[in-house]
């Protein structure tokens, strides 16, 4: 994936964000190539997005990754991809995903399958908002995921 990220809202729409290099060549001044500037500028400045009605706060580039992935969007119900890569060779993905997710969201995840396999390591968390709790689930692969929440894939119907 050559993004540094994407988001799927809860009508499908895949909207991604960034631009991935290796991390010895990132150009600490290009705002494509770091997570929340690209995020902020290419996403979240947009109509689209204030639509949305999503709690997003403002902040330095650690705070997108590590909030975001800490539940924040995805309890909103929107499923986010962060491209955690540090070298081709070395491809990570970490996603977090609502446990409730829809079917608009689950074709949208279909079409994103094989670049989803492309990576050597993956990370995806489910999240359900229970009251006051937080449970989730981890995966560490992505044919579980999709077979678990009922999702197509070339080798697997539903």
């Amino acid at each position: 994936m050559q993004e540094l990220g994407f988001m799927i809202d809860k009508n499908g729409k895949i909207s991604y964000f960034g631009e991935w290099v290796e991390k010895n060549k990132i150009e600490k001044n290009n705002r494509r190539q770091m997570h929340t500037p690209s995020f902020e500028d290419k996403i979240e400045s947009k109509n689209y997005f204030k639509s949305l009605n999503l709690v997003y706060k403002k902040s330095s580039d650690h705070w997108f990754i590590e909030e975001t992935l800490k539940l924040n969007f995805s309890l909103q119900g929107i499923i986010v991809g962060i491209n955690n890569s540090i070298e081709y060779e070395n491809q990570e993905l970490i996603m977090t995903a609502p446990s409730d997710i829809n079917d608009l969201q689950k074709e949208s995840l279909t079409e994103l399958y094989e670049t989803l396999k492309k990576f050597n390591t993956i990370n995806i968390k489910t999240v359900s908002k229970l009251g006051m709790n937080i449970e989730g689930f981890h995966y560490s692969f992505v044919d579980d995921y999709f077979e678990d929440y009922g999702i197509e894939t070339p080798t697997f119907k539903p």
